[in-house]
Formats: structure tokens, C-alpha cells, sequence
């Protein structure tokens, strides 16, 4: 690896020309400093009725027992020095201090805090904050100290400076002048203390000992300065330098020499090193893959909330690297042997966590870290790409930890850094979802080298939709139908069914449905404007053959008349398994790779109609139709069965009712799941529709999962051109 040290010396020292162009001394500054408001009336009527303000609710609620009485039982314990509290000067001493305090104090604001449950008055907490604030502060070494040893300048200062200062901001209008002055001198001194070091990495040694979740705390409390303190003279530079903090904690070893620009500046010029493995984990105490600290070395949830209310645009980097990183939680394979048994990804559908490695398992029940990134995830849809969305695993994840406070069984028991994490990290999503559902969230693109993920967007709150096809698309009617029941399991409240046509044979009768005419269906539908989706399905289509002009025909009267509409040609399966004899049960898994096309996980060899679809959409210089693999989701599923993966199913015969290829009931359900995620472009992973899957029946529930992955992942694999041979 070549490290671009000359670029990041330049970053480097633009950091110390900032800081050091100023002239006026650092106590005319702490004298006349003033800090950003927080406009804590964006928070409006609350999150209303919003699933995962309402999962982070219960969980706050269950989570508080006896936090505040533990509070003050620690503040009355602790020495006094001429009126103040010297709480120590070592980690276990200024950051469960600081940490808690802060949650306190957003609880009160927010609330959120029950007296009741955490078993002392409200006001008792809130008339000793600011001689917590006082205090903490006051012990800092730029303002004296107390006792016999001052904090500060030392490893993890920086992050309890973070937590004190935001404290502060809390409740600053209940602090003295003099609260003010030694809070900004704590908060200024640690901040300044990087403006001319560079970050540290761990570059091959990520595996073993990342530097990640260091730079991260270090990046938080220079963020915090800058947003803050407002006008300040070293907010230009300590704004920089939050970037550089914020990118070296999680860049990869793809990064370092990346021109991708982020935040106004090519990836390379900022970096370091890399903190970061190739597959977007982090090692630490000689334990890799560390779920952990991986997740601990990105996501800063507190400042993404702080810039908000103080009306400040978070820089880019704060969730740069967030989707594959996310995405390796979801979807990586972690393979046994070299990592433990059963291997896997860590995500596990029924809610607990593969820890690959056999150090600090006991970390797998630090739930309070999963849900805060599949919110965050959730919010910011960095989850993209995943075979899952965030969603699900925020609201399975919650509910893992709901279920441990009510004492029912789960796979996991829960552990955490400090007695109060689990409390403090819904809070902190309670408050991201309540902003988000305000609207007073900025959005931030969450890029990456390898690949940029656009910015959160409206999702499709429905389509109107016609479906014609053959037998094996839409005999009976089974899509159309069941198609509207995910769509209303999803929310897709404005979903519409136009109408549906079947014709059996294997033209499909895509040509019969527009020589028809005009004034009848599906054409009469499309020409009014009034269908977004039709479907085509077609079993045999030859270059220049009417099955193919149909095809264009429709394209071209779908864009007259709605130019955002969009043709959907479903390939269907071949008729019973083409050349192979013996039934569906006799199928392996290299034939069915073979006849249907399998490459990997992501890939699928092309076929014929994605090469018109190419033609077509290059035509119209724009996308107007698409190809949806039907075929390929059989093909995943019955791979599944082979490896005897889905539950309560034996046999692949199961996914068919006649020697033909028609499909039974469980096929069709696997087939309505393919066509909703290529409608909408969403994982249908997760969804219950009541209408055929009891909330009791735990088979069915797995067996529904398997399905909704295969079709998922059938939507997403990249139709690659096979090479001719020459």
C-alpha cells in the first residue's frame, strides 16, 4: 500500500495555518464566546405514530429502573472539594459520570425520564446538573483542577470532554457565566489538542488492534467544538479536522489512494491510513471479525442529532463507509473454518448474533449497539443494498431486549458497557426518529469508494398496476391477488390493481393483448394514463417475431401517455426442467446452475430478454422496461432445498402442482414476492401478510423468510452476457 503522506501533510498543516491565524488570546475568546442554540421545538408533537420511536419507547420504559436513584446514590458518595465533586480523574471515574448525567438531562428534556421507574424525583436530578457541569469541568487541568490530579490530555479525554460539553448544551441556560467560561475552556483545550496530530491507524494491524472507535470519540468531541461553539476562531479548522478524524476511523484499504471526493476533498488527501479491513470489519484484543467495535467505529449518533437542533449541515464523513459496513453485519458470509462454528452472517433471522471468534462472545448481547445502527440504517437507508432492510432487524432487535426486561426466554442474554447503555441508546434514537418524522433531519449522502448510495428518498407509497401473462405467471389470478395483500403488508396504501388477463400457450399472448385493439385491456388502461407497471409475459420470443413488436408496442404507448410508467417482461421458468428427465426431485444443484443460469450470489447469466430490455432502454436514452427473473427465484429456493434449508418444506416437487411447472401455493407465494420487490425496488424481507402466515405458526414464519430472501436476492442478481465462443 502507498499511503498518500504528502496530500494528508497538506490537510495537516491547512489544520495549523486555521488554528494558527488567530491572534486573540484564548481568554478573550472564553470571555466573549457564545454557542448555537438548540431549537428543541423541531421535535414538534413528538414522532407520532412512527414504529420505531414507538420500539425505542418500550425499550426506554423497561430500561430505567432505578437509573436515577443510582445517580444520585453515586453524586452523594462522592468527595467534595470547596463545594464541588471530584469525581476522579481516570476513565471509570469522568466517563459513566459524564455519560449518565448527559442521558439524564436529555431525558428530562425530552420527556422521557419516569420518576417512577427510576425511582427518584425528577427535580432532585435536575437542581444537582449544573454541579455536575460545574465540577466536571472545573476538574479539567486547563481550569486547575480539583484535589490531588486533574483530568484531561490523556486517552479518552477528549470523549468525556465531548459528553460534559453536551451536557452543558443541555441545560445551558441554567448554567452561571462561570459554568460557561470553564466549559468552553475544557471543550476548546481537548479539541485543539488534534488540530496538529495527525490520526493515528492501524493499517494491516486492523484485524488485531483497530484504531477506529478512537478516531471516532476524538472526531466527536472536535465536531462538538465546531458545532458549538459558534464563530469561534478555530471552527474552520476544528471543522476539518472532525472530517479527517471521522475518515481515517473507518477507511478500508480500498480508501487510501481513492480520488473519490467526500465533503469537498478527495478521499486521499485526508487519509492516514486505514483502520478497517478489506471486508468492512475491525479487529481488537485480538479478536477478528469484532462486531463490537466495528460498530463502534462509525455511526455517531449524538452528533447527527446535536447538528440538527444547533441548524448545522453534518459533514459527509460522518457516514462515510456506513452502507458496507451495515451490510457486512446483514450479509457477509463468515466461513467456518477459519472463524466458529456454524459460521455465517452476524445477523441471524431469529434475532440473536454469530460472534465469529471465540473472544468477548459475551459482547453479542450488546443489543443496545445492533438496533442503534439498524435505526440509524433505517433513517438514513444505508441499508440499501442489504437482503434485509433495517427495518426488520430494528424492530426484531428491540424487541430481543423488550423481551429480556420482561423476563421471557431469548436466544441471547444481554450485556453492555455500563447499566445504562441500553436506556441511553434508545433515547438517542427516540430523538433521530422524532427529527426525522419532523423533517428537521438534513440528509447526507453515505458514500463509499467502491460505490456512492444516493441519499434517503420517499419510498413508493403505491402503483397501479396491470398484469397479463401465461399460466405459469398468473394463472387464476394468484399474482394480482396476492401481489395487493404484500403490498398492504408493506404499506403501500395507494397500491392498485387495473385489472390482470391470462392466456394460456406459450406466446403468453402478449401479441393477443394488443391485437385486441385500443378500446380494449390492457391497451384501453395504458392509453388512459391510468396503469404505472404492466406486466408482459411471453414463453417463446424470436428476434423480429410479433411477440417482441407487441413488446415495443406497448413500451411506446406506456411512454405517450405516462412517461414515467415502466413495461415489466417476466421470464419464467423453462417447461418442466427442459432437457433434464426424472422429475423435480431428481434435480442437483450444478444442473439447476446450469439450466437456469446460476453464477454466484450476486450473478446471473443473462438471457435473451435482457438483451432486448438493453436494446429498448438505450432507444429511449432512459429506462422504460425491465426483465424479472421469476425463474431465478425457484432456482435459489429449490438449491435451498436441496441443503434441506427451508422449513417445513422436503421436497423442490413442493414448489409445483403439476409436471408442467405450474406452481402451488408456496411457489406462488415465492413468485409474488419476486414481482413486489421488482415493483417497488424494496426487500420484501420481513413482511407478514396475515392472510397466510399466523403470527403463532413459527414454521411458517421461517419458511416465509427463506422465501422472501430467495426472491430478494433473485431481484438483485446482475444479469451477466455469456462470452461466445469463438
Amino acid at each position: 500500500m502507498t499511503r498518500p503522506a504528502n496530500s494528508f501533510l497538506r490537510t495537516l498543516v491547512t489544520c495549523c495555518l486555521l488554528s494558527c491565524a488567530v491572534t486573540t488570546s484564548m481568554a478573550q475568546e472564553i470571555n466573549t464566546q457564545k454557542i448555537r442554540p438548540l431549537d428543541w421545538s423541531m421535535l414538534g408533537d413528538g414522532p407520532g405514530n412512527d414504529e420505531l420511536a414507538a420500539v425505542c419507547t418500550s425499550v426506554m420504559a423497561h430500561s430505567q429502573n432505578g437509573m436515577g436513584n443510582a445517580w444520585l446514590e453515586q453524586i452523594a458518595k462522592t468527595k467534595r472539594v470547596d463545594g464541588l465533586l471530584d469525581f476522579g480523574h481516570a476513565e471509570k471515574h469522568i466517563r459513566p459520570t459524564a455519560a449518565s448525567s448527559r442521558t439524564l438531562a436529555l431525558a428530562l428534556r425530552l420527556g422521557q425520564y419516569l420518576a417512577d421507574k427510576a425511582g427518584a424525583k425528577a427535580s432532585e436530578i435536575e437542581k444537582l446538573l449544573p454541579l455536575v457541569v460545574r465540577s466536571l469541568a472545573k476538574d479539567h487541568k486547563v481550569n486547575g483542577g480539583l484535589g490531588d490530579k486533574a483530568w484531561g490530555d490523556q486517552w479518552q479525554s477528549a470523549m468525556w470532554a465531548a459528553q460534559t460539553a453536551q451536557l452543558a448544551w443541555i441545560i445551558w441556560d441554567r448554567l452561571k457565566t462561570d459554568d460557561h467560561k470553564l466549559v468552553v475552556a475544557m471543550l476548546a483545550h481537548e479539541a485543539d489538542r488534534f488540530l496538529k496530530k495527525a490520526p493515528p491507524t492501524s493499517n494491516a494491524n486492523s484485524a488485531n488492534d483497530t484504531k477506529g472507535e478512537e478516531n471516532a470519540w476524538n472526531a466527536s468531541c472536535v465536531m462538538t467544538a465546531s458545532t458549538m461553539l459558534i464563530n469561534h476562531p478555530h471552527e474552520q479548522a476544528w471543522s476539518e479536522c472532525a472530517i479527517v478524524y471521522y475518515l481515517n476511523a473507518v477507511a478500508t484499504p480500498q480508501d487510501v489512494n481513492s480520488k473519490l471526493v467526500v465533503d469537498a476533498k478527495p478521499l486521499s488527501e485526508r487519509l492516514v491510513g486505514y483502520c478497517i479491513t478489506a471486508d468492512y470489519a475491525v479487529g481488537n484484543h485480538g479478536a477478528y471479525p469484532h462486531p463490537g467495535y466495528t460498530a463502534s467505529s462509525y455511526l455517531d449518533t449524538r452528533m447527527l442529532f446535536f447538528s440538527a437542533l444547533a441548524g448545522v449541515q453534518p459533514p459527509e464523513a460522518i457516514l462515510y463507509n456506513a452502507t458496507p459496513i451495515y451490510r457486512m453485519f446483514v450479509d457477509h458470509q463468515w466461513t467456518a473454518p477459519p472463524y466458529m462454528k456454524p459460521g455465517g452472517s452476524i445477523y441471524n433471522d431469529d434475532g440473536s448474533i454469530y460472534w465469529p471468534t471465540k473472544k468477548e462472545k459475551e459482547r453479542a448481547g450488546r443489543y443496545y449497539k445492533w438496533f442503534t445502527q439498524d435505526v440509524l440504517a433505517a433513517t438514513y437507508g444505508f441499508d440499501a443494498a442489504c437482503s434485509t432492510k433495517a427495518t426488520h432487524w430494528a424492530k426484531l432487535h428491540g424487541q430481543v431486549m423488550i423481551d429480556v426486561f420482561n423476563g421471557k426466554p431469548t436466544p441471547i442474554k444481554l450485556d453492555s458497557y455500563s447499566k445504562n447503555a441500553f436506556f441511553k441508546n434508545a433515547l438517542s434514537c427516540y430523538l433521530i426518529c422524532t427529527l426525522h418524522v419532523n423533517q428537521h433531519l438534513a440528509p447526507i449522502r453515505a458514500l463509499a469508494a467502491d460505490k456512492p448510495v444516493a441519499p434517503v428518498t420517499t419510498k413508493s407509497n403505491g402503483k397501479r398496476v396491470f398484469f397479463t401473462g401465461h399460466s405459469f405467471f398468473i394463472a387464476g389470478g394468484y399474482m394480482a391477488k396476492k401481489v395487493d395483500l404484500i403490498a398492504k403488508a408493506a404499506g403501500k396504501e395507494k397500491h392498485e390493481l387495473v385489472g390482470w388477463h391470462m392466456s394460456g400457450g406459450r406466446s403468453g399472448a402478449v401479441d393477443k393483448w394488443w391485437e385486441k385493439g385500443a378500446d380494449q385491456e390492457p391497451r384501453k388502461s395504458v392509453a388512459a394514463g391510468k396503469v404505472d407497471i404492466l406486466t408482459v409475459c411471453t414463453y417463446w420470443m424470436k428476434k423480429g417475431s410479433e411477440q417482441e413488436m407487441s413488446i415495443r408496442n406497448f413500451v411506446e404507448l406506456m411512454q405517450e401517455n405516462n412517461p414515467e410508467g415502466l413495461i415489466y417482461v417476466i421470464s419464467t421458468k423453462p417447461y418442466s426442467d427442459g432437457p433434464y428427465k426424472g422429475g423435480w426431485d431428481a434435480r442437483t444443484k450444478a444442473e439447476l446452475a446450469k439450466l437456469y443460469g446460476w453464477i454466484d450470489e450476486t450473478r446471473r447469466f443473462a438471457n435473451n430478454k435482457n438483451a432486448l430490455v438493453d436494446k429498448i432502454n438505450k432507444s429511449y436514452g432512459k429506462e422504460v422496461i425491465r426483465e424479472v427473473p421469476l425463474y431465478y427465484g425457484q432456482a435459489l429456493m429449490r438449491a435451498q432445498i436441496i441443503d434441506g434449508k427451508v422449513p417445513g418444506v422436503k421436497k423442490q416437487s413442493e414448489l409445483y402442482s403439476d409436471a408442467a411447472g405450474h406452481v402451488s401455493e408456496l411457489g406462488q407465494r415465492l413468485n409474488a414476492y419476486t414481482v413486489f420487490a421488482a415493483i417497488y425496488g424494496e426487500s420484501p424481507v420481513g413482511l407478514h401478510v396475515p392472510e397466510w402466515e399466523k403470527s403463532s405458526d413459527t414454521v411458517l414464519h421461517a419458511q416465509d423468510l427463506s422465501l422472501q430472501k430467495a426472491a430478494w436476492a433473485a431481484v438483485q442478481a446482475v444479469p451477466v452476457t455469456r462470452k461466445r465462443r469463438r
